[in-house]
């Protein structure tokens, strides 16, 4: 008997070693949170001259870009990171120095809850501003050589802005931001260019002496509605187009204005480290005086000292370096 049981039970253990299979192990990484990365480009060009009719200028320009972003996606919550600084100088054989050809700092952080499959609650805080001294070149009655004036530094001006709204992603290029509580601060911590980017506005006056209220400030702060656009994708094998779209009115201006800022790059990737940019960017800021070019007398060209807002137009084309991380 003790021999059935034990065969028995020996049976029915060997039998489930082979009717009974272990469940798998699964080593399947956690979900990655944090996505990060970047690009720097370094772009050169250079024209000479020699014995040349109708043209006398050597110019040689290096220009820098350096982009980075950080992402960090769980669950219903999104928060981008994204800054944008550009340094460039160009020199002109005439003149026989540097001059700053772009410099820029862009810096925007953006958390977002969602609200539904393409839609997410999000605020949005953005700073704008540039690194170095810019300048304003007037040509003397002579022509012979070029005085500078400041018209730029950095925080001179700086612009700082906190928004919240909805924002539109049907897709991880694109991207549509519109916020009707938009907070913009622009700062000017010298006084002295003020007045470039500070617009005096009739409630600013002093409606006795038509003076500012307050005397020489450094600040303006605005409250309005704000669009931003984003659209980011590789149109075609190694070639990246970006291009962006910032709308901005002031509820407390009684003009109603609309700032623009336009923005498009594409990028072409030659190889792993040269590529070639193809860059346009449009602003229209009605804060913004802009001085108007023309010539004397003398047939000189230059600066004759007014100022408003303007339609500001600028291109690039660049071939050099390129590093992605």
């Amino acid at each position: 008997m003790k021999k059935i049981t034990f065969l028995f039970i020996s049976t029915l253990l060997f039998s489930s070693a082979f009717a009974i299979k272990p469940l798998p192990v699964t080593t399947e990484a956690p979900a990655k949170k944090w996505s990060k990365g970047g690009s720097f480009t370094l772009n050169f060009s250079e024209t000479g001259y020699q014995n040349w009719a109708t043209v006398t200028d050597n110019v040689v320009t290096a220009n820098s870009l350096l982009n980075l972003f950080a992402k960090y996606n769980v669950g219903k919550s999104s928060w981008e990171n994204y800054l944008d600084l550009a340094y460039g100088q160009s020199r002109l054989s005439s003149i026989g120095a540097f001059r700053k050809s772009d410099d820029k700092i862009d810096f925007t952080s953006k958390y977002g809850y969602k609200a539904s499959n393409k839609l997410f609650w999000t605020a949005l805080f953005n700073f704008k501003s540039q690194i170095m001294p810019g300048y304003t070149y007037l040509a003397n009655s002579k022509g012979v050589k070029d005085s500078a004036i400041t018209n730029s530094k950095f925080m001179a001006p700086g612009r700082i802005e906190l928004s919240i709204g909805m924002d539109y992603k049907p897709n991880t290029y694109f991207s549509l931001f519109f916020s009707p509580l938009a907070n913009r601060l622009t700062i000017c911590t010298d006084t002295n260019l003020a007045p470039l980017y500070l617009k005096v506005r009739p409630q600013d006056l002093d409606k006795a002496t038509g003076k500012r209220i307050g005397g020489a400030t450094t600040y303006r702060y605005e409250l309005g509605a704000s669009l931003k656009m984003l659209y980011q994708r590789d149109v075609m094998k190694n070639v990246n187009l970006k291009t962006r779209i910032e709308l901005f009115t002031d509820y407390l201006d009684n003009q109603h204005n609309v700032d623009v800022f336009g923005d498009l790059v594409i990028a072409m990737k030659v190889n792993k480290y040269i590529s070639a940019n193809i860059g346009a960017t449009v602003i229209y800021d009605d804060d913004t005086a802009v001085p108007l070019k023309s010539k004397d007398a003398n047939g000189i060209e230059g600066y004759n000292g007014l100022l408003g807002p303007r339609t500001q137009f600028r291109h690039t084309f660049g071939v050099g370096l390129a590093y992605k991380f």
